[in-house]
């Protein structure tokens, strides 16, 4: 990451596309079960399951699509980090933000860092409030990524 031009880190496409495949492999048990005889919750419960498994994991694969063909993107540069996601692009400069740290839940991991209370806005979700959250799946492993964003802030704040 040189002072001159940002660094840029890329959601990978082939974990995107591995997430696609296994939200199409539920929407294909969804199809399924729709002729299956009503389950232990009475007649209809079968078919109804697999219309919800169907069209949340058919929603998942959609947004997976959009993703894949616009993938996230972590921009980090002088000014501070930037994170673009399909729907929404939140900033923050480097002087608002504290470390960065991998946090480890049961089945996977995601960034944390605190931001200063005067600039924190909105919900963890958009990247607002006080203690931000960004989940992996990019080209480059979790940990080598919160290195690079430890580093960048030391460098420029």
């Amino acid at each position: 990451m040189g002072r001159s031009g940002p660094r840029v880190i890329e959601q990978s496409r082939a974990k995107m596309t591995l997430a696609i495949a296994g939200s199409l492999a539920f929407v294909a048990v969804g199809v399924l079960l729709m002729d299956q005889p009503g389950g232990r919750y009475g007649p209809g419960s079968a078919r109804a399951i697999s219309l919800l498994c169907i069209a949340v994991f058919g929603v998942f694969a959609l947004m997976g699509v959009g993703q894949l063909l616009r993938p996230a993107r972590l921009v980090l540069d002088a000014a501070g980090l930037t994170y673009e996601g399909l729907w929404w692009q939140r900033s923050w400069a480097w002087r608002d933000v504290g470390e960065f740290v991998v946090e480890r839940g049961a089945r996977q991991k995601a960034l944390r860092f605190s931001v200063d209370p005067s600039v924190a806005s909105g919900s963890v979700w958009t990247g607002g409030g006080p203690r931000p959250m960004i989940g992996g799946g990019w080209r480059v492993g979790l940990d080598e990524v919160c290195k690079e964003l430890n580093a960048a802030r030391e460098r420029w704040r």
